[in-house]
């Protein structure tokens, strides 16, 4: 709904996109308000324990280790340090974070694109980045939705880190189709709404690992990621702005593009190279 929202809101003239990414940003705050009020047991990922105990002990089980508060090992918890640890953790999360941010920088640059390219008017224009807004992000969610359930969910780390590199594969060649596309509306529409689907397949098998990937360190993880990409979501759209400023907008708007989805595809295939890898661990 925030995508149909927001895209009509551009497309009737109500909000700027300066506006939609403030109530953006007023609204993660208050997620990450509410996230931060969450009792730690709710989110927790725990590790099973195998008990080893001989069944000739008649003695009354050990009591449940009760939950530690973060110990902090200088200035950081260790779930923290657990985390920066975890290869597939810090791999994911650069593969969400790339994605995010590119997401964002073409969502705040798309219009000006297609208008300097094409030279179309604004209603039209919106029009049209409305409907790939609608459409791009919802299609993909859903798509990569069902890919999860029919591989058994995000805990099939190598399944679901396989879509993730699969789209930011297809992303890449998307990309590349940009600076070729110029004199081919349809195909530079068609590459800018795979690019959306594309980015948006691979959320809830990123956002599931990076939260699973540790052990007992679930809410910090969870604050981690999110914090990774929204921070993505500002610091890529300003970094290609004065990459434009400086280039021009359709090559600067280009090498961004493809320049943040290579690193992203990069990103994406290390995490899957990380899952596999668990996944012989945990076949060990």
């Amino acid at each position: 709904s925030g995508y149909v929202i927001g895209g009509a809101a551009r497309a009737t003239g109500t909000a700027t996109w300066e506006v939609l990414y403030m109530l953006e940003g007023l609204l993660m705050i208050g997620c990450g308000i509410c996230g931060g009020l969450f009792a730690p047991e709710l989110v927790e990922v725990k590790k099973k324990v195998v008990d080893n105990t001989s069944s000739e002990d008649t003695g009354p089980a050990p009591a449940a280790e009760p939950q530690k508060s973060a110990s902090w090992t200088g200035v950081l918890p260790k779930e923290f340090v657990a985390l920066c640890r975890s290869r597939l953790f810090v791999f994911t999360v650069a593969a969400g974070s790339f994605q995010s941010g590119v997401v964002g920088f073409m969502l705040y640059f798309i219009t000006q694109a297609i208008a300097a390219n094409f030279g179309w008017g604004p209603s039209k224009i919106y029009a049209i980045v409305s409907a790939m807004i609608a459409v791009g992000p919802i299609s993909g969610i859903l798509i990569g939705a069902k890919y999860l359930n029919s591989v058994g969910g995000y805990s099939n780390y190598a399944r679901a880190h396989q879509l993730t590199a699969g789209c930011a594969l297809l992303a890449l060649l998307c990309s590349l189709c940009l600076p070729v596309a110029r004199s081919s509306a349809w195909l530079y529409g068609a590459a800018s709404l795979g690019l959306l689907l594309l980015g948006a397949a691979p959320t809830a098998a990123i956002n599931g690992i990076a939260v699973s990937a540790v052990p007992n360190a679930s809410h910090f993880a969870s604050g981690a990621q999110f914090a990774a990409q929204n921070l993505a979501k500002l610091i890529v759209p300003a970094f290609g702005g004065a990459v434009i400023d400086y280039v021009g907008l359709i090559r600067g708007y280009n090498f961004v593009t493809i320049g943040v989805i290579a690193l992203y595809a990069l990103a994406a295939w290390l995490a899957y190279q990380e899952a596999l890898r668990h996944k012989g661990c945990q076949e060990a």
